[in-house]
Formats: C-alpha cells, structure tokens, sequence
C-alpha cells in the first residue's frame, strides 16, 4: 500500500500543523493559569480537533503505510488505528471540559495535567507511526 500525491501533501501538511500547534499548546500549558492562559487552551485544542484528520480512510491508509513493514498484521494495525481514534476521543473530552470552564470540583491544574498526558501520548503515537 503506498500513498498517493495527495494522501502525501495532507499528510506533510497536517504534520507540519500538528507539530506548531503541539508547540503553541506545550507553551500555553507552562503559562499561569488565569482566564487569557485558559482561553489560549480552548483556542489551541480546538485548532488540533480541527486539524486532526477526520477521515477514517485517510486516517487507516496514513497509519497502514507508516506501519506495514513494522507492523504488518492486521491486528496491529487495527489496535494503532484504534489507538488513533482513543487520542482523538480523549482531545474531544479535555476540549468539552474547557469549554464547560473550571468547576468547584475540578482546578485548572487537573486540566493542564490531563493536556500534558494527551501530549506524550500522541508524541508516543506519531513516532511509532512515522511515515
């Protein structure tokens, strides 16, 4: 499976995006939380859900290529893909949470944490699917 001119510049494209806005949200995460820092947040993870691809068919032939030498079964290709859309899933929960703002029962910290984990799993994610 090999991907086509235009599977290869959104991919190029989407990399590049992901990898500024990782940067801007890595940042945003070490500002001092008070409501501008809490609004760049809102405002960095939604760019990320706009940016991630929706598409599961260009989503399932990106991962393919990047993992069919590494990863040539099924199986392992189905648990990244899925694991794909676990990320997405957990960006949609953290984004929806601060939205909704900082409840009595939850600080900015829990949420700045929950971000900072979202990060390193992804980063763990795209550098085992590095096309």
């Amino acid at each position: 499976m090999s991907l086509g001119p235009q599977h290869l510049r959104l991919l190029e494209e989407y990399t590049t995006l992901e990898y500024l806005l990782l940067g801007d949200l890595r940042a945003a995460v070490e500002e001092p939380e008070d409501i501008a820092s809490s609004r760049w947040l809102v405002a960095v993870v939604k760019a990320l859900l706009e940016a991630m691809p929706q598409k599961p068919e260009l989503t399932g032939t990106i991962v393919a290529n990047a993992v069919e030498r590494e990863i040539p079964s099924a199986e392992g290709l189905a648990r990244l893909c899925e694991e794909q859309r676990e990320i997405l899933e957990s960006l949609e929960r953290i984004h929806r949470r601060l939205q909704e703002g900082i409840d009595q029962s939850e600080s900015m910290s829990g949420l700045v944490q929950a971000l900072s984990e979202w990060m390193d799993r992804i980063t763990d994610h795209n550098h085992r699917t590095k096309v």
